[in-house]
C-alpha cells in the first residue's frame, strides 16, 4: 500500500480509494516511536507520504540522524529527529521534549 499526496491509497494496483476525513494526516505531527529501521521505519514513512510531519525516534542518535536523512530524502516531507528512550520517564516528561516535538507543527 503506498499513501500518494492527493489523499488516495494504492492497494498495489491502480485502484485508488479516498482516505476517509478520520485518517488525514496531512498538515499533522506524528511522533513515531521506533523508528529509525523496521515497522516503525515503515510507518513513518507511509506518515510522511501522506502528508504527516514526522518525528521520528529511537534511543540511538546516530541511527535516528540517518533514518531522518533517508526518509527527507525519499519523501521530500517534513521529517525530524527525536533520540530518547520512551521507558524511561525521566527522558519523556521534560517540557523541553514536549516544547521540542510541539514546534515541529509549525514546520
Amino acid at each position: 500500500m503506498v499513501a500518494s499526496r492527493d489523499r488516495g491509497v494504492t492497494a498495489g494496483g491502480d485502484s485508488m480509494c479516498p482516505v476517509h476525513a478520520l485518517f488525514d494526516v496531512a498538515g499533522r505531527v506524528a511522533l513515531v516511536t521506533g523508528s529509525s529501521r523496521g515497522i516503525g521505519r515503515a510507518l513513518a514513512g507511509g506518515l510522511a507520504g501522506a502528508g504527516a510531519t514526522v518525528v521520528l525516534n529511537g534511543r540511538d542518535p546516530d541511527a535516528v540522524a540517518a533514518a531522518r536523512e533517508a526518509l527527507a530524502q525519499e519523501t521530500g516531507a517534513a521529517v525530524h529527529a527525536a533520540a530518547f528512550d520512551v521507558t524511561d520517564s525521566a527522558a519523556i516528561f521534560p517540557d523541553h521534549q514536549a516544547k521540542r516535538i510541539g514546534a515541529y507543527a509549525g514546520s
